[in-house]
């Protein structure tokens, strides 16, 4: 039985998402106007309170052996 077979990074393929000046890229030319906020995240968040994302403070840690 042979074992799985780990899966390449991104870099390690040579992909263009690999690198993070493309992604950001690519996720500016996502057109957001079709949903509710027109893609403003920032007042989407102020309008339900939140004035930013924090992470909450660590309550359950886990280490699987």
């Amino acid at each position: 039985m042979s074992s799985p077979t780990a899966t390449l990074s991104l870099n390690q393929r040579h992909a263009n998402l690999a690198n993070p000046q493309q992604q950001q890229e690519l996720l500016q030319a996502v057109a957001l106007t079709h949903t509710a906020s027109n893609g403003d995240f920032d007042g989407l968040l102020a309008s339900h309170g939140w004035q930013t994302l924090m992470p909450a403070q660590l309550e359950i840690f886990q280490i699987n052996v």
